[in-house]
């Protein structure tokens, strides 16, 4: 509320790019995110026709599999206290040592939500 209040004079003033420029709004959302993702299921993938290794484990071509956003978010190995409400985690060195890259609310890549920005 304080960094929204000081950062606008009237409600006029508010825009997407100027919000952009809040950095504990922005962590409040991003962190609304992971603790309840928009898709809690996983976003699908399809395993190459030649087949991979996936988490150490052989997967046959064309097999389908993905990774819950919900699971990925909630996973203490990727988020330190991952049940908790905590922005800060996205804005300080305190979290330093979660795994943020495994929060994909959106998908990434060439396949990732069109509605993401």
């Amino acid at each position: 509320m304080d960094e929204i209040r000081s950062a606008f004079k009237s409600a006029d003033e508010i825009n997407h790019a100027e919000i952009l420029k809040l950095p504990y709004v922005n962590a409040c959302v991003t962190e609304g995110l992971r603790i309840h993702p928009p898709v809690p299921g996983g976003n699908v993938r399809m395993v190459p026709p030649a087949g991979d290794i996936v988490a150490g484990s052989w997967i046959p071509g064309g097999t389908t599999v993905s990774v819950g956003n919900w699971s990925a978010s909630h996973n203490p190995e990727n988020f330190r206290n991952p049940d908790d409400f905590i922005p800060e985690r996205w804005i300080g060195d305190e979290y330093a040592s979660d795994i943020k890259d495994a929060m994909q609310p959106f998908s990434l890549g060439p396949r990732n939500c069109i509605g993401k920005k």
